[in-house]
């Protein structure tokens, strides 16, 4: 089977809530296949980022099911679990990065949790953050880092392994043009590798710059089907 047709996500009939509250998300069907992306869109409170947390197994669901990259995740364990979240790129809104790290081993930590040669993760990271524009932050941890240096070290902690899911909240919201653009096209350039990716965003600048199809969340349900980003019958 062909990467683009391999399913590696699909949700059936989800529900969730937070603790004993109402439910937040409701009745989610959603399919993606590698090398696919998407846009996430929607108003704020729509349920964006609850999605993406169900996704990433960040959150657990009320109801419904999940099969992430062939396994049902009803019948697996925690082990099981955490291996299939190293397959998984997230960036969160909140950068959720260790704050007595480095920026350097802040972006190494998903590398060496998979026990990659430090010669590799010296060499893989160093790259990265070079062309990211972080060379010369390396050692510096997040408290000394401004928000969109933050955002790039979110970012490439994401990324550094290639994840064949890649789930990005806003990850663009406090970067200027030119380093946005350059961030787009590390998105395209992993997806055109097989990467399917996510990208949740209230940029209309962005999904009339780039034709992906958008997926368009309202009050905690997901649009049936997918919205042609507004451009794609220019041609």
């Amino acid at each position: 089977m062909a990467p683009q047709e391999t399913v590696i996500l699909r949700l059936r009939s989800v529900g969730m809530r937070y603790a004993a509250g109402s439910e937040v998300l409701h009745d989610i069907d959603l399919t993606l296949k590698a090398a696919s992306f998407h846009f996430l869109v929607g108003p704020s409170g729509a349920g964006k980022t609850s999605l993406l947390r169900v996704i990433s197994l960040s959150a657990p669901i009320s109801r419904g099911s999940i099969t992430l990259f062939g396994r049902d995740i009803a019948r697996i364990d925690e082990i099981e679990r955490a291996r299939l979240r190293r397959r998984i790129g997230v960036v969160f809104q909140d950068f959720r990065l260790l704050d007595h790290l480095t920026a350097f081993d802040n972006v190494a930590l998903p590398l060496r949790i998979n026990r990659v040669e430090e010669e590799t993760v010296a060499r893989l990271v160093s790259d990265l953050m070079g062309w990211i524009g972080l060379g010369d932050l390396t050692e510096l941890p997040p408290p000394r880092l401004s928000t969109g240096e933050c955002q790039l070290v979110a970012i490439a902690r994401a990324v550094i392994t290639r994840p064949r899911l890649l789930l990005a909240d806003e990850p663009l919201s406090n970067l200027d043009t030119r380093r946005a653009e350059r961030l787009m096209y590390l998105f395209t350039a992993l997806n055109r590798q097989g990467t399917a990716v996510l990208l949740a965003t209230h940029s209309n600048d962005l999904l009339q710059r780039y034709r992906f199809p958008v997926l368009e969340m309202t009050e905690g349900r997901l649009n049936s089907g997918t919205l042609s980003c507004p451009l794609a019958a220019a041609d």
